[in-house]
């Protein structure tokens, strides 16, 4: 496939803008071979392929997603990597480094080109050297996409450096040849060593994905499906849950702490890219509720804590307009088995969309990989023979199946020709986004009820002793600051404390409702307390309340919590 076919299958129309499009070789080392002149060979090229090198850099969209995107074109001198090529590159990652941007090279390229000698070879340093930057200081994402074949030079140096490596089905992936190597080792190389499908198996790569895939796995929209569980294609793998701590509420603006704990096994081992077997990598994408996003700066909003927590973690957002969906990884999974969010809660009052409610958050850890899915493909059921426990795995449409009806499988054994494996699992949790205002309201509410009661203890007292035979009244005993009342001796100082008091629970029932607690009081109603009020006994606040609504009158008694009764002989 030719570098403009593969533009058009990823790329949007009429988005594509390339890049040094005049940048041609010179010969800069004057090689001259028997049979043809360097200069010579890259215009017959030129000519045949209708490039001037054999590299198209540019940008342009990926379904709506700007990108910078360098891709490789294998018909013109193989692909071979030259001071042009070099330079190629090197631009577009600067450019795509300034503009805060994603960035995709698809590789397909024979190496070094060796009609530049050293200068071809000093390409491998110098784009190494302005990826570390992108990505380690910049802190953005780059993609790397394996063709068929990738070798040499380019495998040794930015092939193999992508935050996530793609490659093609049945590609040819190496850094010597196989000829190269049975002729120089004098030694036969195992059929298939070379290709795709052996070296995922060894950890050399992440997914495979079909060419007709490609573009929807590199921009898929949304990494959740409908139920809110996180796309996996594989899921049997996930033989531990991914745990999620995260505050049960939070006030708004707030930046707190969502901290995801990927189950970790130490005796896995991956091969590294010096060809040593090490440690697995380990990744997580936590989906968040809208509104909540990564903190942002200033640092000083996150506390010395929390950044001795993060460490030197990097966080992404999985698309520009996902901020509620963050990525991480790969990193060593011996070092952060346990991996520390820094998120920032939404507030209501700038944002529309967002309400004071309990939201649900999802978190899915991987090994090595984040899995997408595409519409269609396969659902296969799996039951768990030793505890009866059944999974339903989601394939993508493409691959090709590996297993059959009535098969037993193992635990990481893969399900298709392109299998996600890595022990993937998920976990979700709770979060309540809380108004401050309720909180103080709150807070006053019980406040003022314990101040009451300390201050104003009211005593219903009732004498019904008979005294010579002679029928008393009723007696209500009012204890405030130590002076007794008796009704019918001092009716008027009791009336004068009675409404003092009931000023003061008026005063505090008015604040707790323009707080906004009228619905806490509502869901805490005692219903006895309506039975009594639809009762003879009628509440002494007075005539006028008797005559509104009961769902109006019971918060006003819970507020109170004390009942005032008018008593008859």
């Amino acid at each position: 496939m030719s570098s403009s076919d593969r533009i058009e299958l990823l790329i949007d129309p009429g988005t594509w803008n390339p890049m040094d499009e005049g940048m041609v070789s010179m010969d800069p080392i004057e090689f001259h071979s028997e049979e043809e002149a360097y200069k010579d060979r890259i215009d017959s090229y030129q000519i045949n392929t209708g490039l001037t090198e054999a590299v198209q850099t540019g940008i342009g969209q990926l379904n709506g997603i700007p990108v910078a995107i360098g891709v490789m074109d294998f018909q013109f001198m193989g692909g071979s990597m030259g001071s042009v090529v070099g330079e190629k590159i090197t631009r577009l990652i600067e450019y795509a480094a300034n503009k805060l941007i994603p960035l995709i090279i698809v590789c397909a390229s024979g190496g070094a080109r060796m009609q530049e000698g050293s200068l071809s070879l000093m390409q491998m340093a110098k784009i190494s050297s302005v990826l570390y930057d992108y990505q380690s200081n910049k802190k953005l994402f780059y993609v790397s996409i394996l063709t068929s074949p990738t070798t040499g030079g380019v495998t040794a140096s930015f092939g193999m450096l992508g935050d996530i490596i793609i490659a093609e089905p049945n590609a040819y992936i190496a850094f010597a040849g196989k000829r190269v190597i049975e002729q120089t080792l004098n030694k036969t190389v195992p059929e298939g060593s070379q290709a795709a499908e052996f070296l995922f198996h060894k950890g050399l790569f992440d997914p495979i994905v079909p060419r007709n895939l490609l573009k929807g796995v590199l921009s898929y929209e949304n990494p959740r499906e409908a139920t809110g569980r996180i796309v996996c294609a594989n899921c049997h793998l996930a033989n531990k849950p991914v745990d999620i701590e995260v505050p049960q509420a939070v006030l708004p603006d707030t930046v707190f702490e969502a901290v995801v704990r990927i189950p970790y096994d130490m005796q896995l081992k991956q091969v590294l890219a010096n060809g040593k077997k090490g440690g697995l990598n380990v990744g997580a994408v936590l989906i968040l509720p809208e509104g909540f996003e990564l903190a942002p700066p200033p640092p000083d909003r996150i506390s010395p804590e929390m950044k001795e927590k993060i460490g030197n973690l990097s966080f992404q957002s999985y698309r520009p307009n996902k901020k509620n969906i963050l990525v991480i990884g790969p990193v060593p999974g011996q070092k952060y088995s346990e991996i520390t969010f820094p998120i920032l809660s939404p507030d209501p009052a700038t944002k529309k969309d967002v309400y004071f409610l309990k939201y649900p958050i999802y978190v899915g850890g991987i090994v090595k990989k984040i899995v997408r899915k595409e519409k269609g493909g396969y659902e296969i059921n799996i039951a768990d023979a030793s505890d009866g426990r059944e999974v339903v795995d989601i394939i993508p449409p493409g691959p090709e199946l590996l297993v059959s009806e009535g098969e037993s499988i193992k635990l990481d054994q893969p399900l298709t020709s392109n299998p996600n494996v890595g022990g993937f699992g998920q976990g979700d949790a709770e979060i309540v986004l809380q108004d401050s205002l309720r909180v103080q309201g709150l807070l006053f509410f019980f406040a003022s009820v314990i101040l009451y009661k300390s201050f104003c203890t009211i005593t219903l007292g009732i004498s019904h002793n008979r005294r010579n035979g002679k029928k008393r009244k009723w007696e209500w005993l009012l204890n405030s600051d130590g002076v007794t009342f008796k009704r019918g001796e001092n009716q008027q100082q009791q009336q004068n404390c009675e409404a003092e008091i009931l000023s003061v629970i008026l005063r505090g029932l008015e604040e707790a409702l323009r707080l906004q607690l009228w619905h806490l009081i509502i869901e805490v109603a005692d219903r006895r307390i309506l039975k009594w009020m639809q009762s003879d006994h009628i509440s002494m606040l007075g005539d006028r309340m008797i005559e509104k609504k009961i769902d109006d009158i019971v918060p006003y008694f819970l507020c109170i919590s004390v009942r005032f009764t008018k008593f008859r002989d």
